[in-house]
């Protein structure tokens, strides 16, 4: 026998849902709020990224990739999904100077990308931290080419420099999920003032559909003033 909830637990679910609503509304809201600072990022790294490897890779790599960053990055759309899947895009074409940019016999090379990376890494945690699965993917396809040419290039590369870039990207991931949680967090607290504050608001209104100084057609005041009668 199936047991259908009561008009209480009918609310419940209702306020719920509307919460993770909300919820979402938020965290959507502080993504596109960061999406004109990282897109500003993202050219200045450009530039940067020109002016270090001009003269040590490729310039046709460097120019594809660096066309391919600009590219995905005006691309970015306000809608959810596509903003989604834009910045997965990004994160992939960022990454891939992880191999584009590589240089197999140049570690102080190596070195300057993996820390160029990081930084661009740890930026996007703050910028997409509403968002953990995002953020993790981000994090995943931006380093994981970097850290994969670490360790081919063995013949070169120290064992500790090896090993320093998967240490790192653990430490990004445990820092998102802490991030993460703040934010929401706050967007939890956000919503819960508002609702209130709406309640509040609600139950004003409906003491105003009342007499001022009367309860169930009663005047407050004169039964006050009958109670102290009776007691004199």
């Amino acid at each position: 026998m199936v047991k259908l909830p009561t008009p209480l637990q009918e609310r419940g679910l209702a306020a719920t849902e509307e919460k993770k609503a909300l919820l979402t509304h938020g965290q959507v809201e502080l993504l596109f709020s960061a999406v004109p600072v990282s897109v500003l990022a993202n050219i200045v790294g450009a530039l940067l990224a020109y002016f270090v490897f001009i003269d040590r890779v490729s310039p046709l790599r460097l120019q594809v990739w660096i066309t391919l960053l600009l590219t995905v990055t005006a691309g970015l759309s306000t809608w959810y999904l596509q903003f989604r899947l834009g910045s997965q895009i990004l994160a992939g074409v960022a990454g891939s100077a992880g191999f584009m940019l590589f240089d197999y016999d140049d570690m102080i090379l190596q070195l300057v990308l993996a820390l160029m990376m990081v930084c661009i890494a740890s930026f996007a945690i703050t910028t997409m931290s509403p968002s953990l699965e995002l953020t993790v993917t981000f994090l995943l396809l931006l380093l994981g080419p970097i850290t994969g040419s670490l360790f081919l290039s063995h013949a070169v590369t120290h064992s500790y420099v090896e090993w320093m870039l998967p240490i790192t990207l653990v430490m990004l991931l445990l820092s998102c999920i802490r991030i993460n949680r703040n934010t929401e967090r706050n967007i939890i607290l956000t919503i819960e003032e508002m609702q209130h504050e709406k309640a509040v608001r609600n139950f004003q209104q409906r003491l105003g559909f009342f007499p001022r100084n009367t309860v169930g057609g009663v005047g407050v005041g004169s039964t006050w003033q009958c109670r102290a009668m009776e007691s004199s």
